[in-house]
């Protein structure tokens, strides 16, 4: 799945969006979504600029390219699971992003190993 960076200013974006994040993206700009999170009835994208892999809002971006790898894995979170992480609902992406229980926080924390393994797939997202 591609998107278009439609907004980067924090005074200028649709209604809807948290402000809790850091916008830091590029303008026009194509990026391959890595990854999305459904939080507190939130959409979030997991894209990385200049390196650096985080969850942005949808309202962000326009998709260009609705396609999803069929490598992609889904995560469904829930009272039941005994760690209900109160803050993910869902989770769709690589495998260790929706079924490792730690590397989501480390990708957040960027933590290196984790760092690598995401650009690892993102490699091998950007070959099929």
């Amino acid at each position: 799945m591609k998107v278009l960076c439609k907004y980067n200013d924090p005074n200028n974006v649709p209604s809807g969006v948290p402000n809790s994040f850091n916008f830091g993206l590029e303008l026009e700009k194509e990026y391959l979504v890595m990854g999305m999170v459904l939080a507190e009835k939130q959409l979030w994208y997991l894209i990385d600029e200049n390196g650096k892999p985080s969850f942005f809002p949808y309202q962000l971006f326009y998709i260009i390219d609705t396609s999803i790898s069929s490598n992609w894995h889904f995560k469904l979170y829930g009272k039941d699971d005994g760690i209900f992480p109160f803050d993910k609902e869902a989770m769709w992406g690589y495998y260790e992003l929706c079924l490792d229980e730690n590397h989501y926080e480390q990708i957040i924390n960027r933590e290196s190993k984790a760092l690598e393994l995401y650009f690892k797939r993102k490699i091998e997202l950007e070959k099929t």
